[in-house]
C-alpha cells in the first residue's frame, strides 16, 4: 500500500523531527503555521481537501501553559476545536489522525505511574483543552490515536536543558522547583519508538503513553543537565542547583500537577521495545548536540 502522511506543526520540536523520519520512508506533506493556522477554523477543511493522505500527525498546539491560562478561548479554538474538525475530516476520508497530547490531563494526586486507563482531571486550561481534544478525536473514529508525552526536549529547539545550562553559564546560583515530578522525554527516543508506526509495521489506536523511563523532579533534571554539561567541558558558573517550590514561582499563572509521571507499559507490551532511561537521553543530547553548539 502506498502511504502519504501529513504533518501539521512542522515548525516545532516534534513536528520537525517527525518530518525527517517520515520523509525517509514515504511521501509527506509538511504544514507549518504559515500553511495552516489552527486559529482559523474555516480554513482547515479547505487546506486538507486539497491534499491526498492516509494519515495526519498533529503536533501543532498552544503549549505555553501560562499563556493558555490567560487565553482560554484561543486555547480551546487551537487545541480542541481544530482537532475536532481534523478528526472528523480524517474519519470521513478513512484516514488515521495521530494527536500528541500531554501528562497535564492528570491532576497529580495518584503519586505513582499513570496508565492510559486512569481517570483524568486537568488542573489548568491547557490540560483541559488537550483532554477535550482527546475526547473529540476518540469519538470521531476508533482508528484515531492519542499519544501522550511529558517534558519533551531535544531536536535543538529551545527547551529545559538549554535554559538550565544557559542560566548556569551566566549565573552563580540557580534555584529550581523540587516539588514537581514527571518523566523527561527525549524527542529522538520518541521518534525511534514511533518508527514501527511510521513504517506501517505496527497499528495502534486509542490512547498511548510514551515517555522515557524513570521519574525525577525539575531540580533533579536540572542538576543532571549541569552534570552532563560539566563532563562535556561546557564552562559553567553554577555547578549545583538549589531547591525551591512551585508556590515560590510567582510567574506561574497555571496550576501544575505535582506528579504526572506516566507508564509506557502499553507501548512496550505491544511493540516489544523498551523506552530508554531519561538520563541516557539527556546525556546523549548534551554530548551530541548542546556541547558542540555551546563550545563554539
Amino acid at each position: 500500500m502506498n502511504h502519504h502522511s501529513v504533518i501539521i506543526g512542522t515548525g516545532g520540536r516534534l513536528g520537525s523531527a517527525l518530518r525527517t523520519a517520515i520523509e525517509a520512508v514515504h511521501p509527506v506533506t509538511s504544514l507549518c503555521r504559515q500553511d495552516l493556522d489552527l486559529e482559523n477554523l474555516d480554513a482547515i477543511p479547505t487546506v486538507l481537501a486539497a491534499l491526498d493522505f492516509d494519515k495526519i500527525w498533529l503536533t501543532a498546539a498552544l503549549t505555553n501553559v501560562d499563556y493558555c491560562e490567560s487565553h482560554p478561548e484561543l486555547t480551546k479554538t487551537v487545541n480542541s476545536e481544530a482537532v475536532e474538525i481534523i478528526a472528523q475530516i480524517c474519519a470521513k476520508k478513512g484516514a488515521q489522525l495521530i494527536l500528541f497530547s500531554t501528562d497535564y490531563v492528570f491532576d497529580g494526586k495518584k503519586n505513582e505511574l499513570y496508565t492510559e486507563s486512569d481517570a483524568t482531571n486537568p488542573l489548568n486550561i491547557y490540560g483541559q483543552s488537550k483532554l477535550l481534544a482527546e475526547q473529540y478525536l476518540l469519538t470521531a473514529s476508533d482508528r484515531h490515536l492519542v499519544i501522550r508525552l511529558s517534558w519533551l526536549f531535544g531536536n535543538l529547539h529551545p527547551g529545559f536543558p538549554e535554559w538550565v545550562i544557559s542560566q548556569a553559564i551566566k549565573n552563580d546560583a540557580l534555584s529550581i522547583v523540587s516539588d514537581r515530578q514527571s518523566c523527561p522525554t527525549y524527542t529522538a527516543d520518541v521518534i525511534e519508538a514511533l518508527k514501527p508506526l511510521i513504517h506501517g509495521e505496527l497499528e495502534m489506536s486509542g490512547i498511548l503513553q510514551l515517555c522515557n523511563q524513570g521519574v525525577c523532579s525539575w531540580q533533579e533534571w536540572a542538576q543532571y543537565c549541569l552534570d552532563c554539561a560539566a563532563i562535556n567541558d561546557i564552562e559553567l558558573k553554577c555547578h549545583e542547583t538549589t531547591s525551591c517550590l512551585m508556590s515560590d514561582i510567582k510567574s506561574f499563572a497555571a496550576r501544575r500537577p505535582a506528579y504526572s509521571a506516566m507508564s509506557s507499559e502499553r507501548y512496550q507490551s505491544v511493540s516489544g521495545q523498551t523506552m530508554p532511561d531519561w538520563k541516557l537521553g539527556v546525556s546523549r543530547y548534551v554530548k551530541d548536540y548542546l556541547a558542540p553548539q555551546l563550545k563554539k
